[in-house]
């Protein structure tokens, strides 16, 4: 999911709350029921809690993260979900929070704990994307805390499935002009996404700190099962440089062939916080020069950031994230997308509601495509607002127009307490799908893992 949702340590790292917090926290007519409108998409099942390692903490008095990223399913019952947990004796202080994957086979939940890198400082870190080019041969990338002597900082790794196994994590090399090791604050670095087109073939995207403390986009590639040295990306006319917050990043990638991938994120312009949409494409191994796409027309928008893109086949894409614009006092935050269709990005177009906040998105078929995350809702008879997981779905070719919400499993919080939401959507098929989350529970306040599944 993305940053500030449920404020999770690692995921809160992220770079990617200068571009898609502004949709996790919009506001909607909706919001006073809490009721969506009927969908014509999958029928989603009651969420369930997911068994963490075994050597996970429960704290009662709760502060226990447990967390999800990403999910990928190569096959009908084999899916592997990523993310990370608490594994600290003290609960709330977090030391010991490593990465996790979850693996389904034959439609039972297995978690395992991953390895860091040999240079991790303490064992805190993330997966946040996983993508399975078949069963027992995925990639996964996430963040970790390595000691860069003489200071720590928040680093890019990868790790591999092969053939069932899954290896330690090891960092990425980054781009020639990344920040040394000693350089003031600590050189920061995460990729963001992965995508797979065949096994041991894989392309993952991020960011960096440069030699002058600005953000740069990165590409990475694995080739034969040996990641090389990452690249960084040229944004497009009109980028600034800028250090955290602001920056130029990849959020997300999708390959629909061996040949050809899209990637999505954005990049600082000129103006505080300002950012603006773009997307790059790959094919035979040669990106593109990223392009401007605009999630909206509006020109009080200050911040519009795409955070996710799935592919139905070659060009034929949806990408979706955030826009925000000032009205007087207040600020304004919607979700959105837009569409490639033969190779042409079409008019943005609004999502799921003014309430509803995207994290993930996944595309079988043309014009069938589902996206998760969650939504705001004001509890009846009160004044607390909590997020809920939802859904959307596209149906022939048409979203509906509002958010589902799912289930959440029976040791979720009261309805009017419980934060919950989407983090990760995979489909094998249309309407037969497999989403991933998060949701705060009545084990002290605990943040616990979820699944749930769809039908047509």
């Amino acid at each position: 999911m993305m940053p500030s949702v449920l404020g999770w340590s690692w995921r809160r790292r992220s770079v990617l709350s200068v571009g898609v917090t502004a949709a996790l926290l919009a506001l909607g007519a909706a919001a006073s029921s809490g009721a969506a409108p009927a969908s014509s998409g999958p029928v989603w099942s009651a969420a369930t809690e997911l068994t963490l390692p075994a050597d996970a903490q429960t704290p009662t008095d709760g502060g226990a993260a447990d967390n999800t990223g990403g999910v990928s399913c190569p096959s009908a019952g084999n899916c592997v979900a990523v993310g990370s947990y608490d594994a600290s004796a003290q609960g709330r202080g977090l030391s010991v929070s490593p990465p996790m994957v979850l693996t389904q086979t034959g439609g039972t939940w297995v978690a395992t704990r991953i390895a860091l890198p040999a240079d991790s400082a303490a064992q805190v870190g993330g997966l946040y994307s996983v993508s399975c080019a078949s069963v027992g041969n995925c990639a996964a990338v996430g963040g970790y805390m390595a000691m860069l002597t003489p200071v720590e900082a928040w680093q890019a790794m990868v790790v591999t499935e092969t053939d069932g196994v899954w290896g330690q994590a090891s960092g990425l090399v980054l781009p020639p002009n990344a920040a040394p090791a000693n350089q003031m604050g600590g050189p920061t670095s995460e990729p963001m996404s992965v995508a797979c087109p065949g096994p041991g073939d894989c392309v993952a995207v991020g960011y960096y700190t440069d030699q002058d403390n600005d953000i740069q986009a990165m590409v990475a590639q694995e080739t034969n099962g040996v990641w090389g040295q990452a690249s960084e990306i040229t944004p497009p006319a009109g980028a600034v440089a800028a250090p955290l917050p602001g920056g130029t990043v990849l959020a997300s990638v999708a390959c629909p062939s061996a040949s050809t991938c899209v990637a999505v994120g954005w990049y600082s312009i000129v103006g505080k916080g300002n950012s603006r949409s773009m997307v790059m494409t790959e094919k035979n191994g040669a990106w593109s020069r990223a392009k401007t796409v605009g999630l909206t027309t509006d020109p009080r928008t200050s911040v519009d950031s795409l955070s996710s893109v799935a592919c139905s086949g070659v060009r034929h894409c949806v990408a979706l994230g955030s826009f925000n614009y000032a009205v007087r006092y207040s600020s304004i935050d919607r979700s959105a997308l837009i569409s490639e269709t033969n190779g042409s990005w079409g008019q943005p177009a609004p999502l799921g509601g003014t309430m509803f906040g995207a994290n993930a998105l996944a595309c079988p078929s043309l014009g069938s495509c589902v996206a998760v995350g969650s939504s705001e809702w004001r509890a009846p008879k009160g004044d607390n607002v909590v997020l809920r997981a939802t859904t959307v779905a596209q149906s022939g070719g048409t979203w509906a127009t509002g958010a589902t919400a799912i289930a959440l499993p029976t040791n979720a919080k009261p309805v009017q307490r419980v934060d919950a939401g989407l983090t990760g959507v995979a489909c094998t098929s249309q309407g037969h799908c497999v989403a991933v989350g998060d949701y705060s529970a009545t084990n002290g306040g605990n943040t616990e893992v979820m699944v749930t599944t769809s039908q047509p």
